[in-house]
């Protein structure tokens, strides 16, 4: 039976040099709950911290949640808002695992919470911004000792606690047929709940039959963190080679482990399997076969080679035809604008830009607002159209004027061009 702890305060505090005309401040709401008020060694507890702000808060900290003699792992953090007393409050609520490593006591340290509300909260007086806080005091939670297994002369088993265990195994078989010599890798996955996944067993007998060898390899863990707790997965890998033909049967695999809901050990078991290995194919064959598997994959290395030079080449021809001048892009805008395409407008006017400056950094239109403003508030005007929410409904747009402003930068900009090109000394005569 899970039990729960919770501490819930709610502080009113005066604001620090303000003068409430009338009413008080409203309340910061902090809880700390608990599923269970004392666990075994590793065995997950998992705790929630809520803290509740009024409307107007903010500025909210408070110091961190620490747990001494213990592993701590945070899940999952939600937002969300609830009426206390007719009040919106916005919630904030974590969940965490903790896991105690030694058995004694879980000491969790004192938290405390502060917000700012805003000045007219401090009465009509008020200059500064009153402070509201509150605080969650020390906590302990009892840690016991690893409790004995139903066979306590077996040194082998080793304490896992979690909700739940599963085990399964999975084969990867190139071939139907399964020859002596010829390795085939199996790969066995513990699931785990409510628990660290390097916490499970690795290292399982596999106990092989006469005639048959197991080389387990690296084992790979995973881990998720929900609302509920850890959850975790371990697969280990291991080649099996057959000797020789024959029918032979791999064992079951045990692990024992202690239930955190029901308080009792359990032991979750992979059932043993039947392998049938039989004598392999001539050696013609064999050749036969490899040899067109090998032919196979030349020609599809060649298709692939071909398709990536075709596709190459298609690239280029496109990258070469999408280069334009100056002259051609002022044309492109000119059509732009008759036809009101205003997010096409917004691109070739970059790429105009672009080719009149011969500057390709010029990558956003802002980069031009600063020598010509004008053109900030006639683009507004476009982005209106493209991003409002009737999109091109009511919209009047005055295109004689963008073309005159862009004309006006054209001009300007050859007629500098061409002066710059003059002889003229350092200094202008007097």
């Amino acid at each position: 039976m899970q039990l729960k702890v919770i501490v819930f305060l709610s502080l009113l505090l005066c604001c620090h040099g303000a003068v409430r005309s009338s009413g008080t401040l409203p309340d910061l709401l902090v809880s700390l709950e608990f599923d269970r008020t004392e666990a075994f060694i590793k065995e997950q507890v998992i705790a929630t911290l809520k803290i509740g702000y009024p409307p107007g808060a903010f500025g909210m900290t408070h110091s961190p949640f620490k747990a001494s003699n213990a592993d701590l792992h945070i899940l999952k953090k939600t937002k969300y808002i609830e009426e206390v007393e007719e009040i919106p409050y916005s919630f904030v609520q974590t969940r965490y695992a903790l896991f105690g490593n030694t058995a004694g006591t879980m000491d969790i340290s004192a938290i405390n919470f502060n917000a700012l509300l805003p000045v007219a909260a401090g009465g009509v007086n008020s200059t500064v911004n009153p402070t509201i806080k509150a605080v969650i005091q020390p906590h302990s939670l009892t840690v016991l000792a690893v409790p004995a297994h139903d066979s306590a002369s077996d040194k082998t088993v080793r304490w896992l606690a979690a909700s739940d265990l599963t085990i399964k195994a999975h084969w990867n078989l190139t071939d139907e047929i399964l020859s002596p010599g010829l390795p085939v890798q199996r790969q066995v996955i513990v699931d785990i709940v409510g628990q660290h996944p390097a916490s499970v067993p690795v290292r399982v007998d596999w106990n092989m039959p006469d005639g048959m060898r197991a080389y387990p390899g690296v084992a790979l863990n995973s881990l998720v963190k929900s609302d509920t707790g850890l959850r975790g997965s371990v697969t280990m890998p291991v080649q099996v080679v057959a000797s020789r033909a024959g029918s032979f049967q791999l064992p079951e695999i045990t692990i024992p482990w202690w239930d955190i809901n029901q308080r009792q050990w359990r032991q979750s078991t992979l059932a043993a399997e039947t392998l049938e290995v039989i004598a392999g194919r001539k050696s013609s064959d064999t050749y036969f076969y490899k040899g067109a598997v090998l032919a196979l994959g030349m020609i599809c290395t060649g298709l692939l080679l071909w398709c990536f030079a075709l596709w190459r080449q298609v690239s280029i021809n496109a990258n070469r035809q999408s280069v334009l001048s100056e002259r051609q892009l002022w044309k492109k805008i000119q059509k732009t604008i008759k036809r009101r395409e205003y997010p096409q407008l917004r691109k070739d006017t970059l790429l105009w830009a672009r080719a009149l400056y011969n500057d390709p950094s010029i990558v956003r239109l802002d980069q031009l607002y600063d020598c010509h403003p004008k053109l900030q508030g006639l683009f507004s005007e476009t982005d209106k159209a493209i991003y409002g929410d009737g999109k091109y409904c009511d919209f009047h747009f005055d295109s004689d004027e963008l073309v005159a402003a862009l004309t006006t930068i054209r001009r300007d900009y050859f007629s500098r061009r061409e002066d710059s090109s003059k002889s003229r000394g350092l200094y202008p005569e007097s």
